[in-house]
This record gives structure tokens, sequence and C-alpha cells, in this order.
């Protein structure tokens, strides 16, 4: 089994512990006593899914996962209330969802028989918040990285197709399961990459806290693809990941 094979498992095995805390979340959500807490996990757990789907390209399960977010998305943010009408479109969601991972688990096996009447009912209740939006597409996102220090001497040189990254996971990306790992080896599907650690951040232990993670990947990449290529291998984890691409 290859690297990347044995990637795609450990995602197959997250997926469960996922879809999971999906169908829990729900069942809380239609109880009334959840607090709001409980439908940011159910979407973080999502756009978890639809984020490791990504990296493996795997298409369907993407596209469905990003119409089920962003309805999600709407809940919290107080765009969409959770009415009776609602909640069982989000049922059948999860259920769609759980079927189209075990479909590219398999490798072919079948689907949900109504994943397109779901994506026309999600299409109806997210409404002209994603007017349009019939494909997942990635959508480059500026970001204020702060202070990295001096990454002069990794700049680029002037040709085209030389890039410099700098990775910062911060303790949220190890909370969901996810590690670095997985996102090296997305992006050596571009081309050749030197990878340096850099532990200069990292402090005397009687200071050392486990929820600052403290290292740091400077990661040189030559490759003819985009900016926007490579920042969609981090599009699942643009909230959890400090990143700077020059």
């Amino acid at each position: 089994m290859s690297d990347m094979d044995e990637f795609l498992q450990m995602f197959f095995v997250e997926c469960d512990e996922l879809l999971e805390a999906v169908a829990v979340g729900l069942r809380e959500m239609e109880s009334g006593t959840h607090e709001m807490e409980t439908v940011h996990a159910v979407f973080r757990a999502v756009h978890s899914i639809k984020g490791g789907a990504a990296a493996f390209g795997l298409s369907d399960l993407v596209d469905f996962a990003h119409k089920f977010e962003t309805a999600l998305d709407l809940i919290r943010s107080d765009a969409l209330d959770i009415s009776p009408q609602v909640m069982p479109i989000l049922h059948r969601s999860s259920d769609c969802l759980s079927d189209l991972v075990a479909a590219a688990r398999d490798a072919g096996g079948g689907v949900h028989p109504h994943k397109d009447e779901l994506l026309a009912e999600l299409a109806k209740v997210i409404g002209t918040q994603d007017e349009g939006d019939t494909a997942f597409e990635f959508v480059p996102t500026t970001i204020d990285f702060g202070d990295f220090g001096d990454l002069g001497a990794l700049s680029p040189p002037a040709e085209t197709g030389r890039y410099a990254i700098l990775l910062h996971p911060l303790m949220d990306l190890y909370r969901s399961g996810n590690d670095i790992g997985p996102l090296l080896h997305a992006l050596e599907k571009f081309g050749p990459i030197d990878v340096r650690l850099d532990a200069s951040g990292v402090c005397v232990l009687s200071d050392w806290s486990s929820l600052e993670p403290l290292l740091r990947w400077h990661v040189t990449l030559e490759t003819d693809a985009t900016i926007p290529d490579i920042e969609a291998v981090f599009e699942f984890v643009d909230d959890c990941c400090e990143i700077a691409i020059t």
C-alpha cells in the first residue's frame, strides 16, 4: 500500500467519526435543546469531510458536502432558521453524505438514490445566498498571516514556477483529527518539494503550552501550477492553519 493509499484509508476512518458527529448534532438541533456550538460542530464535521475529499479528488463527495455545509453555515450565521421544514432535509443530507463516503470507499459502489433531489432541496434552502453555484469551486481568500519573521531566505527567484510556502498548524488542526503530513503529500502531486522543519519558536519546557503548537514548516515547491491551485490544497484547513504562499 502506498503512502497516499494509507492516507486515503485514514481519511475514511476519520469520516466515520465525523459522520457520527453530524448525526448526533442534528438530533440535538432538532430537539431544540442545543447550543450554537452544536451547529458549529456539525458544520466543521461536514467541512472537514469536504476538505479531505477535495485532497483526494472525490468530486461527487465534495460537491454534495459543499451544498450541505452552505446550508449549515446559513444556520450558524442566523440567516436560516432551524424549522420543521429544514430539519428533515438536513437529516436526509446526512444520510446521503454517508452513502457518498461509502461509495468512495468502495470505489464505484452505489450512491444515495435521491442525491440529485436533495441537491435541489438544499439549493432551495440556500436560495440566493448561493445563487449560480452548481458545482464546488475553490475561491482564493486573502488572510492576514501575522508576523512570520524573516522569509527572505525562502523568497523565490525571479523565474515563475517556484514557490515558498510557510505552514503553521494551530491547535484546531489537531483537534479535528488532521495532521500536517497529508498536506505535504498533497503538495507533492504538483512537483518536487523541499520541506524544512522550523523549531525556532519552541520554548523551554517550563513555558510550554500544549494549546499553542510552535512548530512551522517551510516548503519550497517547483511547479507549473498556479497559486489558486496550491491554495486549493489548504482550503479545508484555512481556519485552523496559518499559511503564507509567495
